[in-house]
């Protein structure tokens, strides 16, 4: 998203500043880089494992809004989902990740100039 939308897309972006992470050493960290996004009244966007398509992993964005100590609330962008926030057990998130051979993923952090 990042690379391919705030990074060429001026319009878009000009209003905003983000901080795209590439990863945590390990997925406690990246529980711990998301909890201090959203203490901090900052949404975080991350990326999760959503299946596969012919042989290729598929990923999707959802944006953590609160969370604790077993699950993220979070909100799903896709217009074919209800617009409501929905909890995300945290296990669950490091399952898929395990499943999609990763043990972190990325994240991004938008916030106004």
């Amino acid at each position: 998203m990042k690379k391919f939308l705030l990074d060429l897309d001026t319009k878009f972006s000009s209003w905003l500043s983000s901080q795209f992470n590439d990863g945590e050493p390990n997925f406690e960290e990246f529980v711990r880089h998301v909890n201090n996004g959203v203490d901090h009244g900052v949404p975080v966007i991350i990326s999760v494992p959503a299946g596969k398509y012919l042989g290729q992993s598929l990923w999707h964005m959802l944006t953590v809004l609160g969370f604790d100590h077993e699950k993220f609330l979070v909100h799903d962008p896709n217009p074919a989902v209800e617009a409501k926030a929905f909890e995300v057990p945290i296990q669950k998130v490091k399952s898929d990740l395990f499943a999609a051979d990763s043990k972190t993923t990325h994240s991004l952090i938008l916030r106004p100039k």
